[in-house]
């Protein structure tokens, strides 16, 4: 990141995984090649014990899918020796589970609730920059600068903008990363699926490069101010490129997910990583006796701007039409238990149930998404903002999932979408025997580790 009219930050590079001397207290493991390094087939990560004399930051913030990813490299950290601090919203209970150091990330002070009703996909997503990367923003720098020392290295999930600039304030180093592949783009490589799926290549290159100077006109100038408060003179160039360190940014995500061609060549694909947290929340006994008591369940968790209730009674009559049963997990749901063919509950790790779920039916989050390719099982995926789009094509394109849009969800289309996703096992348990070959948190907890 460089700011004109100051002196260019020395950040350090990262360097390829340095190979253990003692072959016989490490674990080889051979990951494939991710296509934004160049890197030859078949390299070899070698993984070991080792001490860290910095501590790493950890600085995330937005829903589960963002923060328990960061839970995990934590713990990744911690196993090799690594002082770490993470600093998240929400996350006391699952870090003094894991023995994490933690430091909560306050509320923003007067920042809105998110704005979920229906919307078009660019007011969403600006609705959910204004939520998570401006309107906290200088009170996230001011506790970050608090909290970090000289011998820190600060380690944050790209849409946390404060890092670079207490970075740049502190002279640390900082790396982004991320479990997501929507952070990365630059305005002439952007995800072809977002924020107008069902327009061609040309238009939406040209509609993101739009977005890219929407994103600069309604951010750049409010993180200026707030730089400017923290003593820092000049101004970032770009939106986009402020949420990615130079020289490498991670990704927490197997290589399979990315293609090179509209990515950013300084992207590093770690291998497949999904963390769900199973030692604080275990699956209800009534879960259990349901999951226990006949054929493998359809879990089915309801996509965004669309009715919980409305979504429950179709996937009831989907189960119904298709002699299925099904599993509906829904946070807000008044009363949970059996309703038909379908359990109803609120919460449920979903790393415990999707091994023993026959399929999935989901919005695509980035860490749903996740936990069912690992498990083996197709998905119908309903994608409505943000990363979701490029989640489902993703997963289509792999073999393991349909898409169907939002917009005109009926019954009739679910259960054809539904019926058809069965027919994707085999593709499906591929995907996973591939993605456990594949340690992500800890290719990018050796990689911080060797390089600083």
């Amino acid at each position: 990141m460089h700011f004109p009219g100051s002196a260019r930050p020395r950040e350090p590079g990262l360097r390829p995984p340095v190979a253990h001397p003692d072959q016989s207290r490490c674990r080889l493991l051979d990951i494939p090649a991710h296509p934004l390094r160049g890197a030859k087939p078949g390299n070899v990560i070698v993984f070991g014990t080792m001490t860290s004399q910095r501590r790493f930051v950890l600085l995330t913030t937005g829903s589960f899918g963002d923060i328990l990813p960061f839970v995990g490299l934590a713990k990744a950290l911690l196993e090799r020796g690594a002082p770490v601090l993470l600093i998240a919203p929400n996350a006391e209970l699952i870090a003094r589970a894991e023995k994490i150091p933690y430091h909560s990330l306050a509320p923003a002070e007067g920042s809105p609730p998110i704005d979920t009703r229906p919307m078009r996909a660019v007011t969403t997503l600006l609705n959910l920059g204004d939520q998570w990367i401006t309107a906290g923003l200088e009170q996230t720098a001011w506790q970050l600068d608090e909290l970090v020392d000289k011998n820190d290295v600060i380690v944050a999930h790209p849409i946390q903008v404060a890092a670079p600039l207490i970075a740049r304030r502190r002279h640390l180093p900082w790396i982004a990363v991320s479990p997501e592949i929507f952070p990365f783009p630059n305005a002439e490589r952007m995800p072809l699926y977002v924020p107008y799926p069902t327009l061609g290549r040309i238009i939406n290159r040209a509609a993101w490069r739009h977005l890219a100077r929407r994103l600069d006109r309604r951010y750049l100038a409010r993180i200026t101010a707030v730089g400017k408060r923290l003593g820092l003179p000049g101004q970032p160039t770009s939106f986009l490129e402020l949420c990615r360190s130079q020289p490498q940014t991670l990704a927490l995500t197997s290589p399979l997910f990315l293609d090179s061609r509209r990515f950013p060549s300084n992207v590093t694909a770690t291998g497949f990583a999904n963390w769900d947290v199973p030692r604080i929340w275990r699956a209800r006994r009534a879960v259990e006796r349901f999951i226990d008591s006949g054929d493998p369940p359809v879990v089915f968790r309801a996509p965004h701007f669309f009715p919980a209730h409305q979504f429950r009674a179709m996937a009831a009559e989907t189960c119904r039409r298709l002699g299925l049963r099904g599993l509906f997990i829904d946070i807000s749901a008044e009363r949970t238990g059996q309703d038909g063919p379908l359990f109803i509950d609120r919460y449920v790790p979903l790393s415990l149930i999707a091994p023993r779920a026959l399929a999935g039916v989901h919005h695509g989050g980035i860490g749903t998404s996740g936990v069912f390719a690992a498990a083996g099982r197709p998905a119908v995926i309903v994608p409505c903002i943000v990363d979701q789009f490029e989640n489902a094509e993703i997963l289509r394109n792999l073999g393991a999932a349909l898409r169907l849009d939002w917009h005109g969800l009926t019954v009739s289309r679910l259960t054809r979408a539904l019926s058809r996703s069965l027919g994707l096992m085999d593709t499906a348990a591929e995907l996973a025997r591939q993605l456990r070959r594949e340690h992500g948190f800890a290719t990018a907890a050796e990689m911080l580790i060797n390089n600083w």
